[in-house]
């Protein structure tokens, strides 16, 4: 299917409102939004709903993406509490910025799960797209005309990008700690073999005092992790 005829049906003309809520993966609100603008929707302003807790990982995570891309649209991070008094903070705000020819797209996978679906009960009829992804892909599921639409993927950050957005420190590791006494380390291996890692990936990589081989980055930036898991005494 033609990039063309994906996006078809997308109303690119209105301006959209992103509503969010934000949970501890700053990439559940970035990837979206970078999918959004790489497909051609045009955001008017986001409104990220932080607890206390998540509010750090909303915050790093739009400032990553102000950092990585020129914007012209509104951020607000709204502040809820941890309970069903939320889902009437998110409602109040789409009816504040639902103007104009604005159209709403609220993201199903932002965070703080177990207020989405009370959150949706009272919302749908108000909204008009739903942000869903899965571990391959992203869609836009229109609720006006009861379809899915495929969108682009967002833009492909490298590893380094990756473990800033997530808050997640690292540090080089000591390459000879891969290895053990009968079996070759994964990095060896492939290098015997002539297999190419993709490019930008990270090797001999050290978080949280676990040693990773390698980690290399799908294309829907969701990092695959090579972790050598047996110990000398297991062999």
């Amino acid at each position: 299917m033609s990039k063309n005829k994906k996006n078809k049906e997308l109303d690119l003309a209105s301006e959209y409102i992103f509503l969010s809520y934000s949970g501890l993966q700053g990439l559940s609100i970035l990837g979206p939004i970078l999918s959004l603008l790489n497909t051609g929707i045009k955001l008017a302003k986001c409104g990220i709903f932080s607890t206390e807790k998540s509010k750090p990982h909303a915050v790093r995570a739009i400032e990553f993406l102000k950092s990585y891309k020129t914007i012209d649209f509104e951020i607000e991070i709204v502040d809820v509490e941890d309970d069903n008094s939320s889902i009437e903070v998110v409602s109040n705000w789409l009816d504040n910025n639902y103007i104009d020819n604005r159209k709403s797209i609220f993201n199903t996978a932002g965070g703080q799960n177990k207020n989405i679906p009370l959150c949706l009960h009272k919302l749908l009829p108000k909204l008009d797209c739903l942000f869903v992804a899965s571990s391959e892909v992203y869609r836009l599921y229109d609720v006006r005309n009861n379809k899915p639409i495929t969108m682009k993927n967002p833009d492909k950050l490298t590893i380094e990008q990756l473990l800033e957005t997530q808050g997640v420190p690292y540090s080089k590791a000591d390459p000879n700690k891969s290895s053990e006494l009968y079996f070759e380390s994964l990095n060896s291996y492939l290098g015997k073999s002539k297999i190419v890692l993709p490019e930008g990936s990270m090797q001999n990589i050290s978080v949280e005092g676990i040693n990773i081989d390698f980690i290399v980055n799908t294309s829907s930036n969701r990092p695959q992790l090579f972790i050598f898991l047996l110990e000398n005494n297991e062999i």
